[in-house]
């Protein structure tokens, strides 16, 4: 198994991908193939921060992150879109794509990754709630699983009030 960026080869399987995986996640609307395609077609797309899994030549797992606009100097991301395929779950592959992920974030120069997702798995890995921080979310989304993770320790410290998490 290798963690790649993604290629334009990928992307025509991604939405079939993505649905399969979702279809027996713990949690989901059933339209994160939707969104994912979405992103990817927006501006905020950050195509060198997707990252998949590749088995025998075939994707196996997805992460995506995109630019996040927040109404304070920072520069920050959203983490979009974690899926794994249903035979290779619960083997870390999840937490390796988004440590990948996140480090080539970094070296970018971003600061912060924000996303809405179970504290339970996100904590692992360092994220928090944002409510910690002090940032709480306009659209009223419980603040217990909008959570986020600095990558540069302490570029939160002096923010705090609302920010808008329409994703």
């Amino acid at each position: 198994m290798i963690i790649r960026p993604i290629k334009d080869t990928d992307i025509p399987y991604m939405y079939d991908f993505t649905k399969k995986a979702f279809s027996t996640a713990y949690v989901s609307d059933g339209n994160e193939q939707d969104y994912a395609s979405n992103v990817r077609a927006s501006n905020l797309y950050i195509k060198e921060l997707e990252q998949v899994v590749e088995e025998d030549s075939r994707v196996v797992g997805d992460v995506m992150l995109s630019n996040f606009v927040l109404p304070y100097n920072i520069k920050a991301l959203l983490l979009n879109i974690v899926c794994i395929d249903i035979d290779f779950r619960n083997k870390g592959l999840g937490k390796s794509l988004i440590e990948v992920a996140l480090t080539k974030a970094k070296d970018m120069g971003y600061e912060v990754v924000f996303l809405a997702g179970d504290p339970k798995f996100y904590s692992k890995m360092g994220f928090k709630p944002s409510i910690e921080f002090g940032l709480k979310n306009t659209n009223n989304f419980d603040d217990r699983y909008i959570l986020c993770k600095e990558l540069t320790k302490g570029v939160l410290d002096n923010i705090e009030g609302p920010f808008d998490f329409a994703v």
